[in-house]
């Protein structure tokens, strides 16, 4: 058995993505970090709360990650962050941080929740910070990387997100219009979480370090 970190852990994948994992024994602890508790207690899972984002190499290099699984969730949105620069600190700077500092604790696989429509090019701020963060990670040498790039998250966040909620109430009245399998159709969080889970426990099915895994294929496999 081995363990499992989770950051994000309160976010609308991080949280389902926590209780799923809780329900497997397939690791012996789960650590939860994140700002705030979660709201569900499980077995084997110790939430770990850490107010200042930029610790965290200090409170990772206490765990005992070797041969661990690192899950990346932490994400927020520029009217949360306030402006792009904050933005970009959390999306990419906390992210990037929290990988290094599990890499240098001994974690191989490291499943990051990215989005679609990622790339480092891209004229989109949101899309090229999450390319960004993509090509950041791929540098790391992990022995193994997984990427995940869902599109429009189905779930109620914890925050009131005016843009998502109008997107996801038209979704509701389109959705039987719309291809099971369409590539961009909107994802429920459940079904993200599943797929990180499934392919964390799943072994590698050929010697590429580095898989990228679309909306379409989290359809799929969730």
């Amino acid at each position: 058995m081995r363990n499992a970190i989770v950051i994000g852990a309160t976010g609308l994948v991080g949280q389902q993505l926590l209780a799923d994992l809780a329900q497997h024994s397939d690791y012996e602890r789960i650590y939860s970090l994140s700002r705030r508790p979660p709201e569900t207690v499980f077995a084997r899972v110790e939430p770990l709360l850490l107010a200042d984002f930029t610790q965290l190499p200090e409170m990772i290099a206490s765990l005992p990650l070797s041969g661990a699984d690192a899950f990346s969730c932490l994400g927020t949105t520029l009217r949360q962050a306030g402006s792009r620069e904050a933005f970009k600190a959390i999306d990419y700077g906390y992210n990037l941080a929290f990988a290094q500092a599990c890499l240098s604790k001994g974690c191989q696989h490291l499943l990051l929740l990215s989005a679609a429509g990622a790339d480092h090019h891209s004229r989109i701020f949101y899309s090229r910070v999450k390319g960004e963060l993509e090509v950041a990670v791929r540098q790391l040498g992990f022995a193994r990387l997984s990427i995940f790039q869902p599109s429009l998250l189905l779930g109620q966040h914890a925050d009131f997100r005016p843009g998502e909620s109008i997107a996801r109430s038209l979704f509701g009245v389109i959705k039987p219009l719309v291809p099971a399998h369409w590539p961009y159709r909107p994802i429920e969080a459940p079904r993200v979480a599943a797929a990180m889970r499934v392919i964390a426990l799943r072994q590698a099915v050929s010697d590429a370090k580095v898989a990228v895994y679309s909306n379409q294929s989290m359809l799929r496999l969730g």
